[in-house]
């Protein structure tokens, strides 16, 4: 999928995804890959456990998705399964290929108020 000249520039409002990179693609299955981001310009906040972002796919669409981890400093790990066409799109994306993110979004868990607790 080719760059989208809209994430070219960090935007203004809130609503407006900010531009990431793919610098990292793993197929994890058929129908599975995971996908490391890079900010191309300022970083999102990192999200908390819990947490979700909305990634755009360029010309498909935005899907809710958890981040699988935090590699680097603004660099996100997102592991995706294709099942329409948003995720179809970006399960095809590619070392290179940009998208756009927004969030965190949700209530972040409180792990460190059960911190040495069993939680079910």
């Amino acid at each position: 999928m080719a760059a989208d000249p809209r994430v070219g520039a960090l935007p203004t409002d809130p609503m407006e995804p900010v531009p990431y990179r793919v610098v990292e693609r793993g197929q994890e299955t058929d129908d599975v890959a995971s996908l490391v981001l890079a900010p191309v310009a300022a970083a999102l906040p990192a999200p908390g456990p819990g947490q979700f972002m909305m990634i755009w796919a360029p010309g498909v669409g935005e899907i809710p998705i958890s981040v699988s981890r935090v590699v680097a400093e603004g660099h996100l790990v997102l592991t995706v399964r294709s099942v329409g066409a948003v995720s179809a799109a970006v399960v095809g994306l590619g070392p290179g290929d940009v998208v756009g993110l927004r969030g965190p979004f949700g209530t972040q868990w409180p792990v460190a108020d059960v911190a040495g607790r069993r939680v079910l």
